[in-house]
C-alpha cells in the first residue's frame, strides 16, 4: 500500500494569463444588442414637403465627358488630348464657361496620379465643377 504525504507543493503550477472568454463572450454580446438596437433608434417621421416654385434647372446639352482608360489615354469626348493640352481644350469644350460641369469617367484599373494631375491642370484653369462618374449598380 502506497502512502503519499503532502508537503505542501502544489501538482498545478500557477498560471499568469488572463482568461479572455468571459470578455469575448461579453464583446459579442454588446454586439448583438447594438446590432438589434441600432436600426430601431432611428427615427423615421412622414414629412408632407412643400412644393418648391423653382423650376428644376436644365441639364447641359452636350455634357463634358472626360476619360481616362487603364493605360492612361485621357480623352475629352472621343478625342485623345494631352494633359499639358487639357485646359485649352476643355475651355474649348465648354466656350469660356467655367462654371458648366465637368464629368470625369475613370477606369477601375488606372493610377490615381493621371485622375489628379488631370484634375489640378482643371482646377488651375478655372474648372471647378468636376464629377466623378461611376457605374450604377455594378460591383
Amino acid at each position: 500500500m502506497a502512502l503519499k504525504l503532502n508537503h505542501g507543493e502544489d501538482d498545478l503550477a500557477e498560471n499568469a494569463e488572463m482568461n479572455l472568454t468571459p470578455f469575448i463572450d461579453v464583446m459579442l454580446v454588446l454586439l448583438i444588442i447594438f446590432m438589434v438596437v441600432a436600426p430601431l433608434s432611428t427615427a423615421s417621421v412622414d414629412i408632407d414637403l412643400p412644393a418648391l416654385a423653382a423650376k428644376p434647372q436644365a441639364m447641359p446639352e452636350e455634357p463634358v465627358e472626360l476619360s481616362l482608360d487603364a493605360s492612361g489615354t485621357l480623352r475629352l469626348g472621343d478625342a485623345p488630348v494631352q494633359v499639358a493640352h487639357l485646359a485649352e481644350a476643355v475651355t474649348l469644350a465648354t466656350a469660356g464657361d467655367h462654371d458648366r460641369r465637368i464629368f470625369m469617367r475613370v477606369d477601375k484599373q488606372a493610377q490615381m496620379a493621371p485622375v489628379m494631375e488631370a484634375m489640378d491642370h482643371l482646377r488651375q484653369a478655372g474648372f471647378t465643377h468636376i464629377g466623378l462618374l461611376g457605374a450604377a449598380g455594378k460591383q
